[in-house]
């Protein structure tokens, strides 16, 4: 795995620059796998954000921002490591999202998949 793939999968958990992987990486497994985590929890701080006028909103925008925060924390340390972790709650939603991420599961860039063998006599 290239250091750009990784790169570009940790901007997915940097907020709004979420979107850029979706754009840029549209052709890797490891980029969009991230990328769609990031954007349901960059959804999640946007719903936040919107309720937080509400009575108890901004108790909930208080929750939500730490629970944010430890959630991309942990995401950027997977990118970081190579791996594909499923934060808890937020590859559900992604999964019901984008189903394609439960059929297709995340693999490194260049992975030509499995070796067809030949015949030996």
């Amino acid at each position: 795995m290239t250091s750009r793939t990784r790169i570009v999968a940790a901007l997915s958990y940097l907020g709004i620059l979420c979107f850029v992987p979706l754009v840029v990486g549209r052709g890797n497994r490891f980029i969009q796998f991230h990328s769609r985590q990031g954007l349901v929890i960059w959804l999640w701080g946007v719903v936040t954000l919107v309720l937080f006028p509400l009575p108890l909103g901004s108790l909930l925008f208080m929750f939500s921002s730490f629970l944010i925060m430890i959630l991309s924390g942990i995401g950027l340390v997977s990118v970081l490591v190579g791996q594909t972790w499923r934060l808890p709650v937020v590859y559900e939603l992604a999964e019901k999202f984008w189903p394609s991420m439960a059929t297709t599961p995340p693999t490194i860039r260049g992975f030509q998949g499995s070796v067809q063998r030949g015949r030996h006599a």
